[in-house]
C-alpha cells in the first residue's frame, strides 16, 4: 500500500511539474503590449504565406518554423533562431497561428538550448486579429 502510495505522489509530481514548465510564460495581449513597449523582440514563427496573407504584429521579426510539407522543422529553426539570437539570456515573444506552435517553440529553445526567458503569445495570431489589433501586412519581393 506504501508502495502504491509513493508511486502516485510521484506520478503527481511529475504531472505537475510538467505542466508548469518553468522557463516558458504564456504572455497576453496586454503583456506583450508593456514588454514591446520595453523594446522586447518579437519573432513570428509561422508560414511565409500564412504571414502574407494575414499580415503580422507591427514590428515583428519573421523566423519561419515549417518546412514546405507543414510540419515543424526542428533542427533547422534551432539552428537559425540561435544564429540569430546568440544570448540566452534576452527575452522574446514567440507568436504563431494560435499559440500551440509558439509553445512548441518555445518549449525547445529552454530545453535543447538553454534559453532563459522563451515567451509566447497566449491565442498566437487569431487572438490577436479578434481583438482588433494593428496588422503590418509584408510585401512580396
Amino acid at each position: 500500500m506504501k508502495g502504491l502510495i509513493k508511486l502516485f505522489f510521484s506520478f503527481s509530481l511529475l504531472a505537475m511539474l510538467t505542466s508548469l514548465h518553468a522557463g516558458t510564460k504564456a504572455v497576453s495581449l496586454y503583456e506583450l503590449d508593456t514588454l514591446k513597449n520595453v523594446g522586447i523582440k518579437i519573432i513570428d514563427i509561422r508560414l511565409p504565406n500564412e504571414i502574407s496573407q494575414t499580415g503580422t504584429i507591427p514590428g515583428a521579426y519573421r523566423l519561419n518554423l515549417y518546412k514546405k510539407d507543414g510540419s515543424i522543422n526542428r533542427a533547422n529553426w534551432l539552428r537559425r533562431f540561435t544564429t540569430l539570437v546568440k544570448d540566452r539570456k534576452v527575452k522574446f515573444i514567440l507568436v504563431s497561428k494560435t499559440g500551440e506552435e509558439a509553445k512548441i517553440g518555445a518549449d525547445l529553445l529552454y530545453d535543447q538550448k538553454g534559453y532563459r526567458n522563451p515567451f509566447y503569445l497566449e491565442g498566437g495570431f487569431n487572438h490577436w486579429i479578434e481583438q482588433d489589433r494593428p496588422i503590418q501586412y509584408i510585401r512580396k519581393k
